[in-house]
């Protein structure tokens, strides 16, 4: 009698846990419950993510866009659809680590930012092919930040994070993780 309590008790609990998850899940988005967000797609590079609605979206030319909130805090994802064979792949991890990096700095060096520290410069594996991690301050203000890569035959996607190292951004994490190729 005691294992079917055990038995009964853990398929309880299971269920219970899936629910709760479900419900949870079906509440919150782009990071906060009840946030309202934007589904942006980009049909001609066949990508698209999610954003609070209270963002702005800036599209700089037509390969390249920049999102975030109405602030003047640094907070911003910029995302650049650049067609053509892939870049990092052919090359050696090396050589590919050699490559992000010197384009960090060399992103940087044009927004007149200094003391760009990389911590993580790597191929990964599944949503992303590279990733970078950083820091880096830019007119006083200390900022982390990260530079994904996935390269696709005919496009390589480049999404760079940026924001205050105090703040977090949990809703440009969540956008990012939203990121789909179509």
């Amino acid at each position: 009698m005691a294992g079917i309590l055990n038995r009964r008790t853990l398929r309880t609990f299971i269920l219970l846990f899936v629910l709760v998850n479900l419900v949870a899940g079906s509440i919150v988005s782009c990071g906060q419950a009840e946030k309202d967000c934007i589904h942006y797609i980009n049909t001609e590079f066949g990508y698209s993510l999610d954003y609070p609605s209270d963002w702005y979206l800036e599209e700089s030319n037509h390969n390249e866009i920049a999102i975030g909130p109405h602030t003047g805090e640094f907070s911003q994802i910029q995302v650049v659809a650049s067609p053509g064979a892939p870049v990092l792949k052919p090359l050696t991890p090396e050589m590919a680590a050699a490559n992000t990096e010197a384009s960090l700095y060399l992103f940087f060096d044009v927004l007149k930012c200094a003391n760009l520290n990389i911590f993580v410069n790597e191929a990964v594996s599944g949503k992303w092919d590279w990733k970078a991690v950083f820091t880096v301050t830019c007119q006083g203000t200390s900022l982390l930040g990260a530079k994904f890569i996935k390269e696709t035959p005919s496009i390589t996607y480049t999404i760079i994070i940026l924001c205050p190292r105090r703040t977090g951004f949990a809703e440009g994490w969540d956008a990012i993780d939203s990121f789909e190729v179509e």
